[in-house]
């Protein structure tokens, strides 16, 4: 592989899956850029990064109680805040190698910034694909059960995530980026068959 290889998309799409597989095939690391997230938040700057800086000093069930077009606008800039911190962890990473970086933070407007040259995909889920492989993680009921209502927090959560999705579809195609729609009919080796025949990573 000459390029790096950058997955991005919305939550439950099996970004990560995807990558851990292609890395196998292409012998390179994977960079899940989620992996960041948690440093960024403590590291953040309330002037700087307001965003991250309330994740870090709010209860989490609090910030999901909120009207969704709130959060879904706080994701969207979440990202663009943590951005130039996320770009200087990823490129000391990866040095001189190709590597898969995937994750949310990848939207197309940032993405296309972190190389001259890389492929750049996405994948988002079918939103009733996303509320289903949700539901099995336990870690969100976790973090909602303080809240007043979880069944609400929970609802409001799923569909901030659906409605980012559909933003990340409709900028990737507008970028003429490619985009994988997860609906759970195709498995994660034959989504893997169809990047490689997409790039030709043979």
């Amino acid at each position: 592989m000459k390029r790096s290889l950058i997955i991005g998309g919305s939550p439950c799409a099996g970004k990560s899956s995807v990558s851990a597989q292609l890395s196998q095939y292409l012998k390179c690391k994977v960079i899940n850029v989620d992996d960041y997230m948690f440093k960024h938040i403590e590291a953040s700057d309330p002037n700087l990064q307001p965003i991250l800086y309330q994740w870090k000093t709010k209860p989490w069930f609090k910030l999901f109680e909120r009207p969704v077009a709130i959060q879904v606008e706080e994701e969207i800039n979440f990202y663009r805040q943590e951005w130039d911190l996320l770009k200087k962890d990823i490129l000391n990473e990866i040095g001189d190698e190709v590597a898969i970086i995937e994750g949310c933070a990848m939207m197309p407007e940032l993405a296309h910034t972190l190389f001259d040259h890389a492929h750049i995909l996405y994948m988002v889920p079918e939103p009733s694909f996303q509320w289903e492989k949700y539901s099995d993680r336990t870690w969100a009921y976790e973090i909602l059960k303080e809240s007043q209502d979880p069944k609400d927090a929970f609802n409001k959560w799923m569909t901030r995530d659906i409605e980012f999705a559909k933003y990340i579809k409709e900028q990737a195609k507008e970028m003429d980026y490619y985009v994988i729609t997860v609906d759970g009919n195709q498995t994660i080796e034959e989504i893997v068959e169809v990047i490689k025949e997409k790039y030709e990573l043979y």
